[in-house]
């Protein structure tokens, strides 16, 4: 048998050899960085007592930049520890280093550390996740909910004391989550602690100064935050059905609480930046008073209501060293004419639409020349028509509004179009869902626009992304964002409901059990709307499709949405709508011409009563020229401030003889202008700054119509449920008074 031999060639041989002597290498490295590391983590246990911030500081090298490096470096060798205390490294980067850079320092050593103990969980896989939750076992209960939000997780871990924070990278890592998600969730957790506790080393040498103590305060209030928040979400986790959970807990988690803390962690860092300019007082005071009074001389140029300029120069010129600045961070002007922009294209893509012959003018002029002034105002300057050949019906309740919105809801064959300010889960929506959902299934195009901040606290999460699961197209208005400007004032505050464009309403009445009186919340709650059929409902198709398409852009031609309809009439209807930023104040150019032309009665009714000088001044002369002015307000308030400031007027009207009254057994919310048995205007806009300057608001002016007798009969009912206000109602001790005139002078900011 003959014997085969197999000879490795001699390169082969070299090669293995050298392979041999790379892989002990790796075996003596591994063992060497084993080793280190565990004598590592024994030296800081046993010395963990002396890692002080006095100890600390001591090793610390004097030059900013290694100083730095030296501190990433410390966060690497906590990631390897787990005992190293954050706290320690917080206060020493902000007593070595500026503040912002400490600040960017800390994300940096944060980042790091973070990722470190990702791997360190991630290389060891579910097996230590297992000890870890066999360990503590209060986290068994994340399981449930870990693959379904797994930022959330991460998010609630870091800013809870719920585990050590060295724990908490590799109980995830090992779970294998996101580690994009994984990495937000935890940086953003600890981000307003260790902000708070670099803010402290900043000013820890000064232990008397306020900004010492407005650091130590901060960390206390984090610190009940936190703790706050983990109980809340301990329920949240026992408690995953809806209805066993108390219902303010529902809205507490309904919407991206974290959202919140973002903005507020913002305000948070404009303070810390004006607490470390504090430091250099001497540099920094004359060029941030120069800032002020820059700013408080362009506002006084500028184009805005004087209630607005004055507010703003005397809150910069009080506070020079930071207002000036404050003001150009928080009016982002740049983002409101953006977020205007995209409307003036979408109206005027529509002008073409809203046209109205010149015999329907004629015919108001005819009738009363002080209702042609004001629609001829609307046409001409504002671009909405005045349309005969419609029926208005008033509805003096939101339970009437709802049983006719119902009602019309249920006929509808091609389309319903939504759009509302709250939209609230109860009975009222749970009722217009169904309809709307049996609608979308049949073929019928549904579409729902609803305010983000309106319903910020009153629906879900992503709750549009639930409608469209149905088939229901949504729009949600001005998304709110966590960045501090005030286009997150410019609100979506109107209420329509169009039903195959042979019907609309508006009013005062959003979605809500408490606008229908299933739910009590202030008392009875008043309210009305208007319902319209006819050509007028062509107006309120537009001012809907308008709003969707700056959202949505959808390519459709809008005369399909126009229904051809002729109702019998008496009089007028002049639907108009308003939005801010454009400089036209529309709303306030209605109610004025009502008030200024009215010549045997006017009538009002408002929740809130927050007057700009020239309409208290318009209401004053109406009552001193013998106009009877009665105006109803809400007894019972839903904002205890604004109650108060509404109040504040009353004094200066009664004395020129206007008739205040307060409805008694509630809160009253219908927004309605009478005069004259001639004209009305019903709609969403309230007689205060908010309404008239900041908000998208709708409305219909009426002329002539026999619903004006409704209107009367339905306000002089209501005023047998009033308390009159006398002028010695109005009278306050000096407290009252200094505190009601600084909330005049801030009403513009309400």
């Amino acid at each position: 048998m003959k014997i085969l031999k197999y000879s490795i060639p001699k390169g082969r041989w070299k090669a293995l050899e050298e392979n041999k002597k790379e892989a002990v290498f790796l075996n003596v490295s591994k063992a060497v960085s084993v080793i280190s590391v565990l004598a590592l983590v024994l030296f800081v246990f046993i010395f963990r007592e002396y890692i002080t911030v006095e100890n600390v500081l001591k090793i610390t090298p004097k030059s900013q930049k290694i100083a730095s490096l030296f501190l990433i470096g410390l966060y690497i060798l906590k990631s390897l520890t787990i005992l190293f205390p954050a706290m320690v490294l917080y206060i020493v980067s902000g007593i070595v280093l500026p503040l912002p850079f400490a600040i960017l320092v800390n994300f940096i050593g944060m980042f790091l550390e973070n990722t470190l103990e990702y791997a360190v969980g991630y290389r060891a896989g579910a097996g230590l996740s297992d000890y870890l939750e066999g360990k503590y076992l209060r986290i068994r209960k994340l399981g449930d909910i870990t693959a379904k939000n797994e930022f959330f997780v991460s998010y609630i871990l870091r800013i809870s004391p719920l585990l050590p924070v060295g724990i908490v990278g590799m109980l995830l890592g090992g779970k294998r989550i996101d580690f994009k998600k994984y990495t937000i969730g935890s940086l953003l957790g600890m981000a307003p602690f260790m902000i708070a506790a670099t803010a402290l080393g900043v000013n820890i040498l000064s232990p008397l100064s306020f900004e010492f103590f407005i650091s130590c305060s901060l960390i206390v209030f984090i610190i009940a935050l936190s703790f706050l928040y983990l109980g809340l979400s301990k329920r949240r986790l026992q408690k995953r059905a809806v209805k066993t959970r108390p219902k303010w807990m529902r809205i507490v988690f309904r919407r991206r609480v974290f959202v919140i803390l973002l903005l507020v962690l913002q305000v948070f860092l404009i303070v810390l930046m004006f607490l470390s300019a504090g430091t250099n007082y001497s540099v920094f005071a004359p060029v941030m008073s120069i800032i002020s009074y820059v700013v408080a001389v362009f506002i006084l140029g500028a184009e805005d209501k004087p209630a607005y300029k004055l507010t703003w120069v005397v809150l910069i010129l009080a506070f020079p060293f930071f207002g000036g600045m404050f003001y150009l961070i928080i009016r982002n002007q740049w983002t409101a004419k953006s977020f205007d922009k995209k409307f003036k294209t979408a109206e005027e893509q529509c002008r073409e639409l809203l046209v109205c012959g010149d015999e329907s003018l004629e015919k108001i002029k005819e009738f009363d020349r002080a209702c042609y002034l004001n629609s001829n105002y609307l046409y001409s300057y504002a671009g909405f028509p005045v349309y005969e050949n419609t029926q208005a019906q008033y509805l003096k309740s939101g339970e009437e509004k709802f049983e006719q919105l119902v009602c019309e809801l249920k006929k509808a064959e091609k389309f319903i179009f939504l759009e509302y300010f709250i939209i609230s889960q109860g009975y009222m929506w749970e009722t217009i869902l169904k309809i709307l959902e049996e609608k979308a299934q049949s073929g019928v195009d549904v579409r729902v626009i609803f305010d983000d901040i309106g319903c910020f606290m009153l629906l879900p999460k992503d709750y549009h992304k639930t409608l469209e699961k149905a088939q229901i197209k949504c729009v949600l208005f001005n998304p709110f964002v966590p960045v501090l400007s005030t286009v997150q004032n410019n609100r979506d505050h109107r209420k329509i409901a169009i039903i195959d464009g042979l019907v609309a309403f508006t009013g005062g009445i959003n979605i809500g059990d408490e606008y229908i009186n299933r739910e009590e919340r202030f008392g009875h709650w008043k309210d009305c709307a208007i319902m319209v059929k006819g050509k007028a409902v062509w107006s309120f198709t537009v001012m809907f499709l308008q709003m969707w398409n700056v959202f949505r852009k959808d390519d459709e031609d809008f005369n399909i949405f126009r229904a051809e309809t002729e109702e019998v009439s008496d009089g007028f209807v002049q639907p108009y709508s308003d939005r801010p930023l454009d400089g036209k104040a529309v709303v306030e150019h209605v109610y004025m011409s009502i008030i200024s032309r009215a010549c045997d009665y006017l009538y009002i009714t408002t929740p809130y009563l927050i007057l700009e000088d020239s309409m208290s001044s318009a209401l004053c002369e109406a009552a001193k020229c013998g106009v009877d002015v009665k105006i109803i307000t809400p007894h019972v308030p839903d904002k205890a401030y604004v109650h108060l400031t509404t109040r504040s007027y009353y004094a200066e009207l009664i004395k020129a003889g206007v008739k205040i009254y307060e409805y008694k057994k509630g809160f009253i919310h219908s927004k309605v202008f009478l005069s004259d048995d001639k004209t009305a205007s019903i709609g969403t806009a309230n007689a205060d700054y908010r309404s008239l300057y900041l908000h998208f608001e709708c409305g219909a002016l009426i002329h002539g119509c026999k619903t004006i007798y409704d209107i009367k009969k339905d306000f002089l009912e209501t005023l047998d449920e009033c308390i009159e206000i006398k002028e010695s109602d109005c009278k306050r001790n000096l407290f009252m008074r200094i505190i009601q005139r600084l909330l005049r002078l801030f009403a513009p900011l309400m």
